[in-house]
């Protein structure tokens, strides 16, 4: 085993330096390079990235890499560690991932409960399903509105799928599986009737990468056939654009678009391409335009406008936002953007929060943080296993979104802050475990 791990090579993308800058440089480069003209045929809104908000984008690219470049992680010859399930204290995880998809499942219940009191049927259902005029936009707005502070719950199913997928590569896969498919189920029926793409995503990414890292057999493919492993940004574009496609078939193409004359391929290609370009468009006129927003972090710590009790706090400390970030960004968007757009882009958000300087060394910060996650990932510490898939998924995100700053994420983050505290066994216990490497039984 040990000359298997040896010989594992490093999957490039799975590196958050490069995947920040593949993913941030081509959405800032795009946005930069297409004309003035195209954004008033295409999206209905004024160009406002130019030449200094392309600079301040590459920077901030630079800082971020310069991070991870000071928590630089071990080489892969010798990081991985084989006796990583000897570290682990398994009865706490089988109890820690029950403990999460229950309370996942309780906030789907709950959401389900309260869409059928307010009226939802299974003609809506139907409708839904096939594309009726409306329908989406009827079971999203009225009758799938969100309960705050308890479909919030559905969000463990981040923490839930992160645990069951180490307990799948320890030897668990029975006591996982039917969990682990409930929660893929609901996150997909959660995409077709709330219009929300992104719980699949971010079921499905932080799954990937911890299977990547952790069992034996994928393991022995990334040795055997490293150049396999190549294709998968490809196919994860690919699959993204699919189900993009798919979700916007339902929601606007058959009920406003269809009969404009454009494929329905055509049309969600530059509406895709619209979400990323628009995104990083808005936030370029917030940093234009610093008479605007408030005073305060309005966007790097929007979690805490959300968190019960701490929102009160946040809004006597910064008495402009006292309608809350969510009115305020509305109103940014309708004085000079297209608020169908609304996405406000991450890549530039921390400058609109700090000033330029501040905002260079926020990702210089979140560079050495997300290095050291990815050096514990590597070496298949239990802390980097769990905590790494969100923020690789957070760096997916952030043409479009501050994803790590958001209220959704929260539940999970601190459910998995709590599950590596409870995981760890004593040193002198995994020390002694190392020698021999074991599989939890099946």
């Amino acid at each position: 085993m040990e000359t298997l791990t040896a010989r594992i090579p490093v999957i490039w993308w799975l590196h958050p330096g490069a995947l920040f800058a593949l993913v941030c440089g081509s959405v800032i480069l795009a946005a930069w390079s297409i004309p003035a003209y195209a954004y008033e045929n295409n999206w209905d809104c004024p160009k406002y990235v130019d030449d200094l908000t392309l600079l301040y984008g590459l920077a901030s690219i630079a800082l971020f890499a310069a991070g991870v470049t000071v928590s630089r992680p071990r080489a892969a010859t010798g990081g991985d560690d084989p006796a990583w399930a000897s570290a682990v204290n398994w009865p706490r995880a089988l109890t820690l991932f029950r403990l999460s998809y229950r309370l996942c499942f309780t906030g789907y219940a709950i959401w389900l409960s309260a869409a059928i009191y307010r009226g939802a049927g299974l003609e809506l259902v139907k409708g839904v399903l096939t594309g009726e005029k409306d329908a989406s936009y009827l079971m999203k707005d009225t009758y799938l509105v969100t309960l705050g502070g308890l479909t919030t719950l559905t969000q463990f199913g981040i923490a839930g799928v992160i645990l069951g997928c180490v307990l799948c590569a320890a030897g668990y896969w029975r006591a996982v599986r039917l969990p682990l498919l409930g929660m893929a189920g609901l996150a997909v029926a959660r995409s077709v009737f709330n219009s929300e793409r992104l719980a699949v995503i971010e079921l499905v990414v932080p799954a990937a990468v911890v299977l990547l890292q952790l069992p034996a057999a994928t393991r022995r493919l990334r040795r055997d056939y490293p150049l396999l492993f190549y294709a998968f940004p490809m196919a994860g574009a690919l699959s993204v654009f699919l189900l993009f496609t798919g979700s916007e078939y339902l929601r606007s193409w058959v009920n406003y678009y269809a009969g404009r004359g454009d494929s329905i391929w055509e049309f969600a290609a530059t509406r895709l391409s619209g979400y990323y370009v628009t995104a990083c468009n808005n936030s370029a006129y917030l940093l234009q335009h610093p008479q605007i927003p408030a005073e305060g972090p309005f966007f790097t710590l929007s979690f805490l406008w959300r968190f019960p009790g701490v929102n009160l706090g946040m809004r006597w400390i910064f008495p402009r936002m006292m309608n809350g970030p969510n009115d305020l960004f509305t109103e940014l968007l309708q004085s000079g953007t297209n608020p169908e757009f609304n996405n406000n882009g991450g890549l530039l958000l921390p400058l609109v929060d700090y000033d330029v300087f501040g905002g260079l060394l926020y990702w210089l910060a979140a560079g050495v943080i997300c290095g050291w996650c990815y050096r514990n990932y590597r070496r298949n510490a239990i802390g980097g296993i769990l905590f790494y898939p969100v923020l690789l998924l957070s760096i997916l995100e952030i043409p479009r979104i501050l994803y790590w700053a958001e209220g959704r994420i929260f539940p999970s983050l601190i459910f998995l802050l709590f599950s590596v505290r409870m995981l760890r066994v004593s040193g002198l216990v995994a020390h002694a475990a190392k020698k021999e490497p074991y599989l939890c039984p099946v």
